[in-house]
């Protein structure tokens, strides 16, 4: 057993020993059951107890399992993209060691609990000597590896299967059952700048009596992140739009309604509808074992004056593509403020008919 004593006190160490030691204590205690009741389902040194095994250790101990420097997971990625996708459902492969072989294991085990809904209790209990005829005692039904893998085809087809971050997939769900959340959080983006300033003749307040003022407009550039995250896909496709403008990397020119400041009059502001620029940025894939998700990073792209757009709608779009000819959309958006100048942005209330809780802009205020 590893215990990783050269990664000093970094909790994760921590964490993977524990993980390890599960892992262990679980094929110890497969071995003592067998030898007191006579009856071998789980196999220590087999591939059905080293998926189960492992299967333990990602759901206890995820942030080590999925960490490269401490336990290397997922581990079901050398079966699932290989081209022969072999039979170790019906028979065990005699090794804990063939990654090929408790990585089919491991994934058929997740999909007996997470796809079929089936306990790990009754998983563990109503093992027989294969895979398969723990699918048996489970389901009444026979032929495990041929329900298995036509179960994946269509949403990992053989060749055309990407590396998972997870070692569990499911549950994949159909139609309306999916789900698809879209996330947006600012951040700085820059240091804040004078935009103009003058000085104005104005009463600030209606009982306060009109004199001289001087005012500064400012800029504070900020960054918005825009994170989809999806719930029931398998490989989706995901497609971006800002006002209904389809946008990946580069510089798209939605419409939106632009503000404009009016010095004189802090308590009012010009409003008109025209095309802005703005810079996006595609930063692709950013799954984790906790789940699949993808992020839009948006700044601006005009340069001129001191203004704000509001209603901006920011939308994604998740297409799960299967082989078998099954091309469903799902749709997430909220409507973003996008500052010409400075995306400032603050929540406020829910946008009817779209995803709750909308962005409007922070409008840059005329100081007195």
């Amino acid at each position: 057993m590893n215990h990783f004593n050269g990664q000093g006190a970094d909790p994760l160490a921590d964490d993977a020993v524990m993980g390890l030691f599960i892992a262990e204590i679980i094929e110890v205690l497969m071995s003592s059951h067998d030898a007191q009741t006579g009856k071998i389902t789980w196999h220590e040194n087999n591939s059905d107890g080293e998926g189960l095994s492992r299967m333990a250790v990602g759901m206890l101990h995820p942030a080590s399992c999925y960490n490269g420097t401490y336990l290397g997971g997922p581990y079901v990625n050398g079966w699932l993209q290989s081209a022969a996708r072999d039979d170790w459902i019906t028979m065990n492969e005699l090794s804990d060691t063939d990654g090929d072989s408790f990585g089919c294991s491991l994934l058929f085990l997740y999909w007996l609990q997470s796809q079929l809904g089936h306990s790990m209790t009754d998983i563990i209990t109503k093992a027989g000597a294969t895979l398969e005829a723990t699918y048996h005692m489970l389901t009444g039904q026979s032929g495990a590896y041929a329900a298995f893998t036509k179960f994946l085809a269509p949403f990992f087809p053989i060749g055309q299967t990407a590396a998972l971050k997870t070692d569990n997939p499911f549950p994949i769900l159909t139609g309306q059952q999916r789900t698809v959340h879209l996330d947006l959080e600012q951040q700085s983006n820059g240091a804040t700048s004078v935009a103009s300033q003058g000085t104005v003749h104005v009463s600030p307040f209606f009982l306060c009596p009109a004199k001289d003022y001087h005012y500064q407009i400012l800029n504070t550039p900020k960054l918005l992140r825009c994170t989809v995250s999806v719930i029931g896909f398998a490989q989706p496709v995901f497609e971006w739009t800002v006002n209904g403008i389809a946008v990946g990397s580069g510089i798209a020119h939605p419409t939106a309604t632009v503000y404009t400041d009016i010095p004189a009059d802090p308590r009012k502001q010009n409003s008109i509808n025209e095309t802005i620029a703005i810079h996006c940025s595609d930063a692709g894939d950013t799954s984790t074992y906790l789940g699949m998700s993808h992020e839009l990073d948006i700044t601006n792209g005009d340069n001129f004056g001191p203004r704000a757009t509001d209603h901006t709608s920011i939308g994604s779009r998740a297409v799960c593509i299967q082989r078998q000819g099954d091309h469903r959309e799902h749709n997430a958006a909220r409507y973003a403020g996008v500052a010409v100048r400075a995306a400032i942005l603050q929540r406020q209330g829910h946008v009817p008919g779209r995803v709750p809780s909308s962005l409007e802009p922070h409008r840059r205020r005329t100081r007195t």
